[in-house]
């Protein structure tokens, strides 16, 4: 009972940190792990017994990106207007991923050239991806611009990142005919989600019992399980039907798709995403308070370990910085909105599992989210000091005083 009173408290501090997180301006992710990296401090200092918590991980983690993205491409709009955005977001994410991969594989290789680049490049991948868990919260105040570009970009960063990770860790050699296996898992996938849309949708119209969203949750979870195990991209099931509910009223107007819909039902939709957030908020709490507490303080510290973050977190923010020139991207504070996070964890997990990680440890991970969110944390608060010194300058009058407004 002791414990389900720690982890109720624990959950209802990390409701607080939400709920007040855009006021003080600190990510709630940074928060988690720091509670529960203290709160294994406190327990080791009263040298309390505890079991390595570390094995919950993967199950919480997996489950946790599931609905990272699912609530990601629910919050995604598709219209005309949003074209040249979704392209430009789809094309960074995309850059990002790739160059920063094939950037840091060659570093791990000047320094270690016995490892096949396969796996240099599968450690490289763990750090990517940007969250778009942490990102998305933290844009709440940016300009509409900005805050459309942060959502977009994250959503297919998560969902390409993760793409990407398991396209190198199921091929184990990366030949010519690789392409063409990506090719038909892809076709194979987009057949297996089209048919398990309608299905979904379908019962989400038809069920009339009081318990309606946690079986449709479940067969989300079971379709997307056993296309990892057939080792599909299931994530792009994921993306479609998010879309899909978040666009259907676009959808069916196709002509050839408007047979296929029953009834129009906005409101059921509406609880399901409603659904999908509180699930994902727990799930994402639990996890993030997992790895803060299976980080021991010796591995926090380790300097070598944070000689390594300060030089990957440099990194990932100096390449953002020269693809957002290159692709003549100018909006308000967006360079500093690629923090790592629930996906860099789990894929982190992922290798240790498979002992293909010789080279990361916990610390450097723990350092490489926390660093890039506390960049962020920084860079956002300095933009925003930054316009509104230029909004002061621009109610001066020409003689310099400022006018008065009621």
């Amino acid at each position: 009972m002791t414990v389900v009173i720690a982890l109720c408290l624990l959950l209802l501090i990390a409701y607080l940190f939400e709920f007040y997180s855009e006021k003080i301006n600190v990510p709630t992710v940074m928060i988690l792990l720091l509670v529960g990296f203290l709160l294994r401090e406190i327990i080791t200092y009263f040298k309390i017994p505890f079991p390595d918590l570390f094995f919950l991980l993967p199950a919480l983690g997996n489950l946790g990106l599931l609905l990272i993205v699912l609530e990601a491409t629910l919050s995604i709009k598709l219209n005309r207007e949003h074209g040249k955005l979704l392209l430009q977001t789809l094309g960074l994410a995309l850059a990002s991923i790739i160059i920063l991969s094939f950037l840091l594989a060659l570093a791990l290789r000047s320094t270690h050239p016995e490892v096949s680049f396969r796996e240099l490049l599968l450690m490289a991948a763990v750090f990517a991806g940007s969250s778009s868990a942490v990102a998305i919260s933290s844009s709440k105040h940016l300009p509409t611009a900005s805050r459309n570009f942060v959502v977009y970009e994250s959503s297919f960063s998560d969902i390409l990142s993760i793409m990407f990770f398991n396209f190198l860790l199921w091929n184990q050699t990366l030949g010519g005919n690789i392409f063409f296996i990506a090719l038909s898992q892809l076709i194979i996938t987009v057949i297996i989600s089209a048919v398990s849309i309608y299905f979904l949708f379908f019962l989400i119209q038809r069920i009339e019992h009081e318990i309606k969203f946690i079986p449709i949750i479940l067969l989300v979870i079971l379709i997307y399980s056993v296309s990892e195990i057939m080792h599909l991209p299931g994530l792009i099931f994921i993306l479609f039907f998010g879309l899909f509910l978040n666009n259907y009223d676009r959808v069916q107007s196709l002509p050839w798709l408007k047979k296929m819909f029953i009834k129009e039902n906005p409101g059921e939709v509406t609880r399901f995403k409603d659904l999908v957030v509180e699930f994902t908020f727990l799930i994402k709490s639990i996890f993030f308070l997992v790895f803060g507490f299976a980080v021991s303080r010796r591995e926090v510290l380790n300097l070598p370990d944070l000689f390594k973050a300060l030089v990957i977190v440099a990194v990932i923010f100096g390449l953002r910085w020269l693809l957002l020139k290159l692709m003549r991207i100018e909006l308000d504070r967006v360079l500093y909105f690629a923090p790592r996070g629930l996906i860099t964890i789990l894929l982190f997990v992922t290798l240790q599992e498979k002992g293909l990680a010789p080279f990361l440890s916990r610390g450097m991970v723990f350092q490489v989210v926390f660093l890039s969110c506390l960049v962020m944390v920084i860079g956002n608060l300095a933009g925003k000091k930054q316009e509104e010194k230029i909004e002061a300058r621009t109610v001066e009058n020409p003689s310099g005083s400022v006018e008065e407004f009621e």
